[in-house]
């Protein structure tokens, strides 16, 4: 339960979505990302099984077709571990990952009770970071950037008095404030380069360059 309403809801679904919803369809992103999604169904339909029998023969059926897997799940067996997915270096990068994103989350949730932003989606969220902890978000940027799920993200070397300096992590101040730009029509983010294209004025430019590709 905590897998699936955490890790997976909370967290994974909530990045994901935006390749998912706006990214090339046979994009590297998109289709790793329905890989994971097939793996991780087709597991937990079959560790329900036993005690959810219905609900997981239902689900079954609405997967994709595989080559010699069981037609009904009661006949499947659990899923063997895969020991090459055992990597213990992505679990600490990952726990400080989201301990950086859990802290953003803090200052954009503050940011939204004191009407500055609507939806984080709105937001332009500069950090200022120090020490170890800067070495590991350098190497990390754009894995960063991906789950902060705002408009911009920037590091910075001074974010000002407003900042607010994380009480788990001293060395990092995060300040969030309205994002320049429009809202593109496709992915919500904001940006300045929407209405930079005369065929498609309400998309951002990442938008028009997936959207010309259709």
């Amino acid at each position: 339960l905590n897998f699936c309403t955490v890790t997976m809801s909370s967290f994974y679904f909530d990045i994901i979505k935006d390749r998912l919803y706006t990214s090339a369809p046979a994009s590297a992103a998109r289709r790793g990302a329905q890989t994971v999604l097939y793996e991780v169904a087709d597991t937990l339909i079959r560790l329900m099984s036993p005690v959810l029998s219905f609900t997981a023969e239902e689900a079954w059926e609405y997967l994709p077709v595989v080559a010699g897997r069981e037609e009904y799940v009661a006949m499947a067996s659990f899923a063997p571990v895969n020991e090459s997915w055992r990597r213990p270096d992505l679990d600490e990068k990952w726990d400080k990952l989201i301990q950086v994103r859990g802290e953003m989350t803090k200052v954009l949730e503050l940011a939204r009770q004191e009407k500055v932003i609507g939806h984080p989606l709105e937001a332009e969220v500069s950090i200022k970071v120090d020490g170890e902890l800067g070495d590991f978000l350098a190497d990390n940027w754009d894995v960063l950037k991906t789950i902060a799920i705002v408009s911009e993200l920037h590091r910075v070397d001074d974010v000002g008095p407003a900042a607010v300096v994380s009480e788990v992590l001293p060395e990092l101040a995060i300040l969030a404030k309205p994002a320049a730009g429009t809202k593109c029509e496709r992915c919500w983010t904001r940006a300045v380069s929407v209405g930079g294209s005369t065929e498609h004025p309400q998309l951002c430019n990442r938008c028009v360059g997936v959207v010309d590709t259709l």
